[in-house]
């Protein structure tokens, strides 16, 4: 099943080339496959950037649409078990998602809502999550190695059994009572 998004600034079938790299174009609107950029994103991954495009949803609203054409996404939206390493996420909203078991390693989420997002067992290593909303997201069982969470909000958040998580890592994120805090471990710069 191919699920369709209609969203300002951003178009699947477009790309140019940055190097080796090719990376998905935005444009005013589009209307394109989630389905189809995972495809490419994928691909990329594969050929070591020779064919296909790195998934680039820059500022995009994964939740819903707007124009007249009401909500696309209604309820969570399921991307378990999807490869976005090396993905550019920054500032979209995504509330709500389920990344769980994802592979999200070096993926920019800076300033992006994963409010109630689903990120449990997901691999994030080296993810960038400066400015970003996480409140109340689930985030337990997952490889934070190298996660940045500067000026994150993280009130609410899970982290019952996340691994690679250091308090120094913590320390200038935003946290609450309400927060359920991990056994901290330094697993410095692992690579897998």
């Amino acid at each position: 099943m191919f699920v369709f998004l209609i969203l300002g600034a951003f178009l699947a079938g477009s790309s140019a080339q940055t190097g080796r790299n090719r990376i998905l174009q935005p444009s005013p609107t589009a209307i394109f496959s989630i389905s189809d950029v995972l495809q490419r994103h994928a691909l990329w991954l594969s050929s070591n950037g020779r064919d296909g495009a790195r998934a680039d949803l820059r500022g995009m609203n994964l939740e819903g649409a707007e124009g007249g054409h009401g909500e696309v996404l209604v309820g969570r939206f399921v991307l378990a078990g999807v490869d976005l390493r090396q993905a550019d996420l920054r500032e979209t909203k995504l509330r709500n998602i389920d990344f769980t078991g994802a592979n999200l390693e070096d993926v920019r989420f800076e300033r992006s809502n994963l409010r109630w997002g689903v990120l449990a067992n997901a691999d994030l290593q080296r993810a960038n999550f400066t400015g970003a909303n996480l409140q109340s997201a689930d985030l337990k069982g997952a490889d934070l190695n190298q996660v940045n969470f500067t000026a994150t909000d993280l009130t609410g958040a899970d982290l019952a059994g996340a691994r690679c998580v250091t308090r120094m890592q913590l320390a200038r994120a935003i946290i609450d009572d309400q927060t359920k805090l991990p056994a901290f471990q330094d697993c410095a710069a692992q690579r897998n």
